[in-house]
């Protein structure tokens, strides 16, 4: 699954994109939430597979987050560096018109996301 995830990013191949969605759509709740975390390359060489991603499953996003700093890919760091390395890259976008109107504003200031 990993490996065909990263090959989307390249090929964009609609047909597995879409079987990849049908299975995501059969567990994830209706009244989820989809939040794209942002990348910190220049917006030419973003990873498009988030948006394309909710296209596909036919929900709204909320650019929600805001990356603050460059992190390492975490593919080999263990718990404790993924943690560190993580630590303080997002923060909250405070932009009101992309997510003041949905319900999960209604939630707990102090709830973790």
């Amino acid at each position: 699954m990993r490996q065909l995830i990263l090959s989307l990013r390249r090929t964009h191949d609609l047909g597995s994109l879409q079987a990849i969605c049908t299975s995501l759509q059969c567990d994830l709740p209706q009244n989820s939430l989809l939040i794209p975390i942002p990348g910190w390359k220049a917006k030419s060489r973003l990873n498009p597979l988030p948006e394309l991603i909710c296209r596909c499953l036919e929900r709204r996003t909320i650019q929600l987050l805001q990356r603050c700093r460059p992190t390492v890919g975490q593919h080999r760091l263990n718990r404790r560096q993924r943690v560190s390395n993580q630590s303080g890259s997002f923060k909250l976008n405070h932009a009101p018109t992309q997510w003041t109107s949905h319900a999960w504003t209604n939630q707990r200031r102090q709830q973790q996301v």
